[in-house]
This record gives structure tokens, sequence and C-alpha cells, in this order.
């Protein structure tokens, strides 16, 4: 979703309140219902404040470690968590610029449609073919259903393109994400990038800004 969907002065009002209870170290659980039932806010705008609103300091830690590109870099891929952002915005889901700089979605994925996350990984290759990596590795979650015929497929799509790397299914990404030590890593997982080693690339952002003219929600905006 782009700038359409409306930022009131309400909604304003909520990020600076939720902001104030997270900078006295409320739980983003607790100061989401205080904040949400005061300004009674849709489901969206509460999905807008706990994964896009996070702390002053904690923010700012986060943007640090973002990098804007993996041009002749190692990259490992958090493989799912940037190919749903992007199946996300094909559906026409909300999308927003979080105060941290990263792209999310409103984390509110109910269905799925096999073409529409085959076009996502179109474009996803599409992108790593016009701005290659010296190597990738997607790595995707193998409890998920389907995840090694995914993974068989991208590999041929590497080859097929030309890009040194690998896809494979394993146990957990975030753990290997966040034990990452050289080259950097794409996702917008806020749990990850808070304990990563290596700068992160916002991967789903650049693909969806390079294939479309499109324009987010800024909540890194509000002050």
């Amino acid at each position: 979703m782009d700038e359409g969907y409306p930022l009131t002065l309400r909604f304003r009002d909520a990020v600076a309140d939720f902001r104030y209870l997270l900078e006295r170290r409320y739980s983003h659980a607790s100061a989401l219902r205080v904040v949400g039932d005061r300004y009674q806010l849709d489901s969206v705008q509460r999905s807008m404040l706990y994964r896009g609103i996070s702390a002053r300091e904690t923010a700012r830690l986060r943007s640090r470690r973002r990098v804007e590109s993996a041009v002749g870099q190692s990259v490992a891929v958090d493989c799912y968590n940037v190919l749903y952002t992007v199946t996300n915005y094909l559906f026409g889901r909300p999308l927003f610029i979080c105060d941290d700089g990263f792209l999310r979605d409103s984390g509110e994925l109910h269905e799925n449609k096999p073409e529409i996350l085959e076009r996502a990984v179109t474009l996803l290759f599409r992108f790593l073919r016009s701005e290659p990596p010296r190597e990738v590795a997607l790595f995707l979650d193998r409890p998920i259903s389907h995840s090694g015929e995914l993974a068989l497929e991208l590999r041929s799509l590497l080859a097929q393109a030309r890009i040194a790397g690998t896809a494979e299914t394993v146990r957990s990404p975030d753990h290997l994400l966040k034990e990452r030590r050289e080259g950097l890593i794409a996702t917008s997982d806020s749990s990850v990038i808070d304990r990563a080693q290596v700068g992160v690339v916002d991967l789903a952002r650049k693909v969806i800004e390079g294939s479309f003219s499109a324009r987010f929600i800024a909540l890194d905006a509000i002050g």
C-alpha cells in the first residue's frame, strides 16, 4: 500500500504516546494495548505501531546497521522474510517504512497464491541480476510447507542467472543470520537486526522500489 493510507493526527498522536511508553521500558504488547485502545486504532494501525515504532535508541542502532547495496558482496538472505514482504506488496497489503528505516508489512498474510509467490521470486531474481552480489545464500525455514521444492527451484534459477550461491532449507535462518560474521545479511526482522554482527540490506525494499514506482507510508518521518 502506498501513501494513500491516512496518517491522521490521531494516529500521529498515537505514535508519540507509543514511543513515550517504549522509552519508559513498557513492553511493545503493553504499550500497544494502552495506546491502541485509547485512540481506537484499527488492526492495520496497531500493526504499524507494533512493527514500525521503536524506542529512539533502538531505531538508531538498527538504522546504523542498514546498508544500501549488496553489489559485489557475499549476502545471506532470510528468504521467506524477503519474499513474503514482496508478496504482500503484490497483494496490495499495507507496507510502511519504519522508524529504523526498514520496510515492513502489517504481518497479516492470511492467504497466499502460488502464482503470486512465483511473481515475487521472479522480481527477486530480476533485481539480483541487475545488482549482482558476489555470492548469495538463500535460506528457507525447513518447517514451512514446500520449502524443499522452493529451494530446488531457487538453486535452478541461480544457475540460470549465473549467480554464485546456493538455496537451502535450514532449521532456523534467524540463527544463522545472527551468527554471521562476514559479508551482509538481508532481512527486515527486527530481532535479527538487533543481533546482527554485519551490515543489513533491506532486500525486499530494494526489489519493490526497483520494480515499481512505489511510495510508502513513512513512519520514520514522524517525530
